[in-house]
């Protein structure tokens, strides 16, 4: 009898997907702070570490980001993957006391991905989220 231990395939996913806080959040920080470099004030780079934090905890982190991040509470948008890496993201916040009114955030495309259409479709992702 003989056995064999196969490598774990990475995930070839490529597209458009809703946000998954337990696996997504500390990929999203990444791309926004690389998107965003510079124009991040304290409070916006104070966010990107929680958001980390809270990715590394997996689903307990998710339940920490939705009680101690009321912006991402719970998160909703989308993300795009490319070869199992999230390279784009769109988040779409509602406005806190107004069921209809909603914030698209942090529309953010990895350079190298950039002019491909990828922010067009996240973007009109979250339209149609809102709209529903």
């Amino acid at each position: 009898m003989t056995a064999a231990v196969l490598p774990r395939r990475r995930s070839t996913a490529s597209g458009l997907r809703p946000i998954d806080a337990r696996r997504d959040l500390a990929a999203v920080a990444g791309l926004i702070e690389t998107a965003f470099a510079g124009r991040l004030d304290s409070n916006g780079r104070r966010m990107l570490r929680e958001m980390r934090r809270a990715g590394k905890a997996g689903w307990l982190g998710s339940l920490v980001a939705w009680l101690f991040l009321p912006a991402m509470a719970p998160p909703q948008g989308f993300v795009w993957e490319e070869d199992g890496r999230v390279v784009g993201n769109a988040s779409l916040l509602r406005v806190e006391g107004h069921r209809e009114r909603w914030v698209l955030a942090n529309v953010a495309v990895q350079a190298e991905f950039r002019r491909r259409g990828i922010a067009r479709r996240l973007t009109q992702a979250c339209l149609d989220l809102a709209w529903q």
